[in-house]
């Protein structure tokens, strides 16, 4: 996957944090949220994307984040 002109070995939300990530961890980027809905299954609902810090976490369905959608 190529995203912001780099190759990334990682797929969807974390290819995207992999491109942006600089020192610090911080893979976020410009103008986005620091949280990402996946479609991935947690044990509270889906998983979510930490882009501040490129990992995922179970969360409750039940607070609002946001979503990035790729069109095929």
């Amino acid at each position: 996957m190529t995203t912001n002109g780099t190759t990334s070995i990682y797929n969807d939300l974390l290819a995207i944090w992999d491109a942006y990530n600089g020192t610090g961890g911080n893979g976020q980027p410009p103008n986005w949220e620091s949280r990402y809905w996946s479609a991935t299954p947690s044990a509270s609902g889906n998983a979510i994307v930490n882009m501040g810090y490129g990992h995922a976490e179970d969360i409750n369905d039940l607070e609002s984040r946001s979503v990035a959608l790729q069109v095929l």
